[in-house]
C-alpha cells in the first residue's frame, strides 16, 4: 500500500493540527510555524518569521525560557511540558486557557544542532483537574493523626510522584519532638544544624537523594536557600537549579555531590507556616522528570504546605500538651 506524503500533504497535516508547532534557529529566531489555533494563545503578539522567541511567546519568565533553550541546544536534552503562565495570556474569559510547550533539538545529518522545535498544546482542562484532585486528596491524606512525624511524611508522600521526584519535610528548632535541641549539636563555619528531618519520599527506593534519614538533624550552610526561606517566610523557586561555581553549594560539598549524582535540576523550598509561626520547610525536587517546575507548581505546593502546616501545628500542640501532662503526673 502506498501513501502520498508529498510536501503539500504534510503541510496540510501540520497546519490542521491542534498542536502549535514552530521551528527556531540557533539564535532562537523563528524560521517556520504552522497555523494552528493554539498559536493564538501561545504567542502574545503577531507571529512573524525572524522574531526572537522571547519577543513572541507569552511568558512571565523570558530569561528562564531563553536559558533553558540554550541548554536544549548545547546538551541535546529536551525541555518537556513547560507550562506558560496563564496571567500572560490575554483572554476575556474568567478562566484563561493554559498551554504546555515542549522543546527538542533539531540536528543535521552530521548530528550538529541546527535549531529547536517547539510544540504547544492547550492543557487547561486536564491540568486544572489534576491540581484540583491533588488538593482534594491532600485534604484526606494529610493530618490523619496527631503525630507530627506522620503528618510530615503524609505531605511528602502526597507530592511524590504526582508532582515531584523527591520531597522532604524538615521541622525547625521551635518544634518539640523529643529530640535534643538543635543548638546543642556541633556546628561549623560552613555547616549548622537547622532542622530535623520529619518526612521524606522519593521515586527511588534507596532514597539516594537524601543525606539524612527521618529523625536526624539536617545541616545546611549559614547562607543558603533553606535558611533564607526560614528567615524571610517566602518560598525559594529555582526552576533551573544552578550548580555552577560561585553559588551557595560551594560551601555545601556533600549536597552538591548528591545533586550532581542524582541529576537534580529543579527545586522549590516552601515555608511551613501556621498561626504566625514558621514550623520548618518543605523541599520539592525533580530528577527523572526533565520538565522544570512552573509557577503553577509553586502555587500548588504552597497550598499543600499551608494545609499541612495547620495539621502539623495541631499535632505539635497536642504533643506538647501530652508531654506536659505526663511530666506533671
Amino acid at each position: 500500500m502506498s501513501t502520498d506524503m508529498s510536501p503539500s500533504v504534510l503541510n496540510a497535516i501540520f497546519n490542521s493540527s491542534p498542536i502549535g508547532i514552530a521551528v527556531w534557529d540557533r539564535d532562537l529566531r523563528c524560521v517556520w510555524f504552522n497555523s494552528s489555533d493554539t498559536n493564538e494563545g501561545v504567542y502574545k503578539s503577531k507571529m512573524e518569521l525572524g522574531r526572537h522567541i522571547t519577543d513572541v511567546v507569552a511568558t512571565n519568565h523570558p530569561v528562564f525560557l531563553e536559558t533553558a533553550l540554550r541548554h536544549v541546544l548545547e546538551r541535546g536534552l529536551p525541555l518537556l511540558d513547560h507550562e506558560l503562565d496563564p496571567s500572560t495570556i490575554p483572554s476575556p474569559d474568567a478562566q484563561p486557557p493554559r498551554f504546555s510547550v515542549s522543546f527538542f533539538r533539531l540536528d543535521d545529518a552530521e548530528g550538529r544542532a541546527v535549531g529547536v522545535c517547539s510544540m504547544a498544546v492547550n492543557i487547561k482542562d486536564s491540568r486544572a483537574r489534576q491540581r484540583l484532585n491533588m488538593l482534594s486528596e491532600a485534604g484526606t491524606r494529610i493530618g490523619t493523626t496527631l503525630d507530627p512525624l506522620n503528618t510530615a511524611q503524609e505531605l511528602a508522600s502526597t507530592a511524590v510522584p504526582a508532582l515531584a521526584d523527591y520531597a522532604t519535610v524538615d521541622l525547625a528548632e521551635v518544634v518539640a519532638l523529643g529530640q535534643e535541641p538543635l543548638n546543642h549539636l556541633n556546628s561549623t563555619d560552613i555547616s549548622i544544624p537547622v532542622f530535623y528531618r520529619a518526612g521524606a519520599e522519593s521515586i527511588h527506593s534507596d532514597m539516594c537523594e537524601s543525606l539524612w534519614h527521618r529523625g536526624e538533624p539536617v545541616f545546611v550552610p549559614p547562607a543558603s536557600p533553606f535558611t533564607a526561606v526560614l528567615e524571610s517566610r517566602r518560598s525559594h523557586f529555582e526552576p533551573l537549579l544552578d550548580t555552577t561555581p560561585g553559588t551557595w553549594l560551594d560551601n555545601d560539598p556533600d549536597r552538591a555531590r548528591v545533586i550532581r549524582a542524582t541529576g537534580m535540576h529543579s527545586l522549590m523550598i516552601v515555608p511551613l507556616q501556621a498561626r504566625g509561626a514558621v514550623l520548618g520547610v518543605a523541599v520539592f525536587v525533580r530528577t527523572e522528570n526533565q520538565a522544570p517546575f512552573t509557577m503553577a507548581d509553586l502555587a500548588l505546593v504552597e497550598g499543600l504546605s499551608d494545609r499541612a502546616a495547620l495539621s502539623l501545628d495541631n499535632a505539635i500542640r497536642y504533643t506538647r500538651e501530652r508531654e506536659v501532662a505526663l511530666a506533671l503526673q
